[in-house]
């Protein structure tokens, strides 16, 4: 099995994650590969920062491969940078990530006008490997909505709309600009957005691919009416039931390419009295063919959403480890998102 979207903390964040930890965990859990985003903190935006992470991730001795995505902001040197150093390490770096709305640090290109440059940029230097976009177009965000006595409220705050635009001026974007690359729209969160990747699959000059988070799929709304639910709060929110069914039937349909935990660690402290967003994931995987077996999948179908459309996308092989699953993982972090879904199996 493949996460190809973690956050691995370490650095200034080592209260909430290391490396060491992080990719432990990912090992026991039975995973080949973790693919990490770059807002950590410092960001990891050009190739010195790249070959820093890797070595530090390297220095753990865990039997796991550990790839990276390289941010990219507005500014056209620091994006020439970034490509150079997806040419340099792929496919230790996997691919680059953009920020089209602000979650966790301070990575993230908000302007539309800006967000028309990465792409033109990218085109320029026919960059052709995977970016990967964070989107939620924040003109469409209430922020007065956000009540954190009512956790749920981040979902009117940070409301579908917000994504399925988002995405739409991504694919706009990108198609103006004539890029030719990947374009991958992570934790695909409302059915709207699926069904605008489906119908811009086949007519885009680029290829185009969605993943869905488990608590995408299997948590709602309906878990977040009490305050102490605010641990459930993740970028983008998790939506209503219905919403939350309808996703898990259109991944069931072949219109989520895989599934990946967006695994994001936080203190205690910072979930409650801060609202972070962001729950560790990692030690779910354990559970998740268990998971889509009992929503009907078969075995090949689950390989394919863990790991042969990965390997597809990004355009390489990963050595499977065929490693022995912990499932008790869930009391290395001090939030665990998913027990009553551990309990229902």
């Amino acid at each position: 099995m493949i996460d190809a979207h973690v956050h691995l903390r370490d650095w200034e964040q080592k209260d909430a994650e290391t490396l060491a930890h992080g990719l432990s965990i990912a090992a026991r859990a039975g995973l080949d590969a973790v693919f990490e985003m770059p807002n950590t903190s410092p960001l990891i935006l050009d190739r010195q920062m790249t070959e820093r992470r890797i070595k530090d991730a390297d220095a753990c001795g865990i039997d796991i491969f550990h790839g990276i995505y390289v941010g990219v902001t507005s500014d056209g040197e620091q994006i020439a940078e970034a490509v150079k150093a997806w040419q340099k390490f792929f496919p230790r770096v996997v691919g680059l990530k953009l920020f089209a709305g602000r979650s966790t640090g301070n990575l993230s290109v908000i302007d539309v006008n800006e967000q028309k440059k990465v792409f033109q940029t990218l085109a320029k230097l026919n960059y052709r490997g995977l970016i990967a976009i964070h989107s939620e177009k924040e003109s469409f965000f209430r922020p007065e909505l956000w009540n954190p006595k009512i956790p749920a409220s981040h979902n009117d705050a940070r409301p579908p709309e917000a994504e399925t635009e988002s995405v739409k001026d991504m694919f706009a974007f990108a198609a103006d600009a004539n890029f030719r690359g990947s374009v991958h729209i992570p934790h695909i969160s409302v059915p709207t957005t699926v069904k605008l990747v489906a119908k811009n699959r086949e007519n885009m000059p680029f290829s185009i691919s969605c993943g869905a988070t488990p608590h995408h799929l299997f948590l709602n709304t309906e878990m977040m009416q009490n305050p102490t639910d605010v641990e459930l709060k993740v970028n983008p929110p998790i939506r209503s039931k219905e919403s939350a069914n309808e996703l898990l039937e259109l991944l069931k349909n072949g219109q989520i390419d895989w599934i990946e935990t967006d695994h994001a660690p936080h203190t205690l402290r910072n979930k409650r009295e801060n609202y972070a967003s962001g729950i560790p994931g990692l030690p779910l995987w354990p559970h998740i063919p268990t998971l889509l077996k009992k929503e009907g999948l078969s075995n090949s179908t689950i390989e394919d959403l863990t790991h042969n459309n990965i390997e597809k996308c990004f355009n390489f092989a990963i050595p499977r480890i065929n490693s022995t699953k912990n499932t008790n993982l869930f009391n290395e972090y001090p939030i665990n998102a998913y027990g009553h879904l551990v309990k229902s199996l």
